[in-house]
């Protein structure tokens, strides 16, 4: 009798399976028979995934990408992939990005259901909420994350460089007898991670607290590309499994140590009346929503800090580590020689005053970070929008309920936006920008997303990038070589091959 009820209960369950996926995919064939472009059904372009490299894609990822380029022109409007047995389409035309990234975010909804891990680490962080509860948090962060606010975390950035990466790198070239090879990426994210702690929490913070806290959250971050965390319901099928049980308990440090230090720092703003103006917590603790006139709920401020960290350290690391690896390779001389340039004539109060020390439309620096942020976009693309309503913008037209974003790899590689998309060319950006501010009008370039839903933080990771990648240079010597950069997907980064980027350097 217990045999047959374990086979009925697994018939049961067998059954709802296979009804859900026929109706995920009479759900899909509606989508897809009803999303257009100028009338025509839009080019669906399944993406193939290699067995056992699902998220973890190497040369895969760069040659997929570039046979779809070749089939892309600007009359395809948008693509469609399979997305969780749902089409997505993918928009590749930058007045189409213009036109239904920048329309009212109401009517925009968030989907992660694809990788929820990502809603696990960073909760209802403002990346992951829609709707009044998004314009909220937007309201807030945005008085936070002003061009001219962010240039006061500067001495953190410095003192990082001073105090952390600067003895490893000093250390190695002295044991290496005059020069070293350092994983550059590796050594950035560590500066990136301990930079955001600091300007979250203050640098008068407790060690152990800290230290607890970036070691547990380099764990989520590594458990990022596992696959069981990945596919819905699957942690809690396997919950028995030592992958699930360290990020389960990685997360609770991660949020444990939060609380401490927003405890302590509550106190000190509170109590003590200890306020920091670079903190950033104590910010999130004080500045009241300009509508509202309420303050931030700590469950929000902990979802915050996990959202920040999640989005703020890597994505830096990973800019940097691009821009100094294409700068390195021996065909691009010439432009690591007008960046070493532009850099030496720059004095230290050049670099502290209120504006970078050059004006940033002739920076050859920032034209470079910004063509490596192009050509080697950090992250693979915009996080999912859901059409909350039949959507029909410049020709397209997406029925409600779809999936739709922009893949900023490929965006970023096609040709009828970039005149030899292919090439890593800084001086496409030379005079294109007078301010960060106007990085956030250009449709074509979008490393950080575009329209009210860009990345809050896009002024925080300029100023973090131009503080750093100017001392590093003046200070050290890149040397040259004659390689090809390998990339791989690491959902959902644009990552080094290996995870990593092995380069030569030495003291100047």
């Amino acid at each position: 009798r217990m045999m047959l009820l374990v086979l009925l209960f697994g018939l049961v369950v067998v059954s709802g399976v296979v009804l859900l996926v026929v109706k995920l995919l009479l759900r899909s064939r509606r989508l897809l028979d009803n999303m257009t472009y100028k009338d025509k059904k839009l080019q669906y372009l399944p993406w193939k995934f290699p067995l056992g490299d699902f998220l973890d894609q190497k040369k895969h990822y760069v040659a997929t990408t570039a046979e779809y380029c070749r089939r892309i022109t600007r009359e395809t409007g948008a693509w469609v992939f399979n997305y969780v047995l749902e089409p997505m389409p993918m928009i590749v035309d930058d007045r189409l990005l213009r036109m239904f990234f920048s329309t009212n975010d109401l009517l925009l909804g968030r989907d992660n259901s694809a990788f929820p891990i990502i809603a696990r680490v960073i909760g209802n962080g403002i990346i992951n909420t829609d709707g009044e509860e998004w314009r909220k948090q937007h309201r807030l962060f945005s008085q936070l994350f002003t061009p001219q606010a962010v240039k006061d975390y500067r001495p953190i950035f410095v003192d990082s460089l001073n105090s952390l990466l600067f003895p490893q790198l000093d250390r190695a070239i002295e044991k290496g007898g005059g020069e070293a090879c350092v994983d550059i990426f590796r050594l950035l994210k560590t500066l990136t991670i301990a930079v955001t702690f600091d300007v979250l929490f203050s640098k008068e913070g407790d060690e152990e607290v800290r230290a607890t806290f970036i070691d547990n959250f380099s764990k989520v971050i590594n458990q990022m590309n596992n696959l069981i965390h990945n596919i819905p319901f699957f942690d809690k099928l396997f919950w028995f499994h030592p992958d699930v049980r360290e990020l389960n308990d990685a997360i609770k440090a991660v949020d444990d140590a939060a609380k401490v230090m927003l405890e302590r720092r509550k106190k000190l703003v509170e109590e003590d009346n200890d306020f920091d103006p670079c903190c950033l917590i104590d910010l999130m603790l004080t500045t009241k929503d300009s509508v509202t006139g309420e303050i931030m709920a700590e469950n929000l401020i902990i979802d915050n800090i996990r959202t920040m960290v999640f989005a703020g350290t890597d994505t830096t690391a990973t800019a940097m580590t691009w821009t100094l690896g294409h700068l390195s390779r021996t065909k691009h001389r010439e432009f690591m020689k007008n960046v070493v340039d532009e850099v030496d004539s720059l004095t230290n109060l050049d670099l502290d005053g209120d504006e970078y020390g050059v004006p940033l439309e002739e920076s050859h620096l920032f034209a470079s970070l910004n063509e490596a942020m192009r050509l080697t976009s950090p992250i693979s693309g915009a996080p999912i929008r859901v059409a909350k309503k039949d959507m029909n913008m410049g020709g397209l037209s997406l029925p409600k309920g779809s999936n739709f974003g922009v893949c900023f790899f490929l965006y970023h590689r096609l040709e009828h936006l970039w005149e030899n998309a292919l090439s890593f060319s800084p001086s496409r950006f030379l005079g294109r920008y007078r301010s960060l501010s106007e990085t956030s009008t250009d449709a074509k370039f979008i490393p950080f997303s575009f329209g009210r839903r860009n990345c809050i933080g896009k002024y925080f990771a300029y100023e973090e990038m131009l503080s750093v990648l100017p001392r590093l240079l003046q200070r050290y010597e890149f040397v040259e070589e004659d390689r090809e950069l390998g990339v791989k997907l690491n959902l959902p980064m644009i990552v080094p091959d290996d995870g990593k980027l092995m380069m030569t350097i030495r003291r100047r």
